[in-house]
């Protein structure tokens, strides 16, 4: 966990805890959407969660000017706040290829196909992160249409702060990165909720954690 400053909301250990296993379940649900929309062995590292300074977000991903694609999705329902995933150019390209049945580096240009092809996939691993979390903890998440773009990682990120309402100087950050051996399909999937979604989240935690101890 990172140190926190003055302008961070305290997140306790055992909440910073709760939080990455149910980030964990959500991104294991989403890596096998993955792989089972590429046809390959998807990993994922462990999640990390952090309350972080806003200027440090973008740090989480890499170098700031590096072109990546990324799709934004809002959170609707009993929560509020962004969802990103970026991909990085090979990795982009690569995902296309492997979901519409070419042989990877087949792709250079991005038609109309191409781009529907990652919104589509943009769709559904974030749908399998969120109805995983919202099977675990009985709350209701869900997902707008995915919006593509693509855009050095720092303006990614600004507009994903943009999307989640962010109006402070700190925000917690779920992140995720996936992994695969058939080819470069390294991507990033990044939440930020809003604070009555993380009061949500926590409150089903605690009810979770409750029921468990027979409280």
């Amino acid at each position: 966990m990172a140190e926190q400053s003055d302008t961070h909301e305290p997140l306790s250990q055992f909440d910073a805890d709760a939080l990455r296993e149910v980030a964990t379940i959500g991104a294991g649900h989403a890596a096998t959407a993955l792989a089972q929309l590429t046809g390959t062995t998807v990993r994922i590292a462990v999640p990390t969660i952090d309350v972080v300074a806003i200027t440090e977000v973008p740090r989480l991903i890499g170098d700031q000017e590096e072109l990546m694609a990324g799709m934004y999705l809002r959170l609707v329902a009993e929560g509020s706040g962004a969802i990103l995933l970026a991909f990085r150019r090979e990795a982009a390209l690569n995902l296309i290829d492997l979901m519409i049945g070419r042989q990877t580096s087949k792709t250079h240009l991005l038609s109309e196909l191409e781009q529907s092809a990652l919104r589509e996939a943009g769709n559904i691993l974030a749908g399998a992160f969120l109805s995983a979390i919202s099977n675990f903890l009985n709350i209701t998440l869900l997902a707008s249409v995915p919006h593509l773009a693509f855009d050095m990682v720092g303006a990614l990120i600004q507009s994903l702060l943009v999307e989640s309402d962010v109006d402070r100087d700190y925000a917690l950050v779920m992140y995720i990165r996936f992994e695969s051996d058939c080819c470069e399909l390294g991507g990033h999937f990044l939440m930020v909720p809003d604070g009555t979604t993380m009061e949500v989240f926590l409150k089903a935690i605690k009810e979770l954690s409750q029921c468990a101890g027979g409280v």
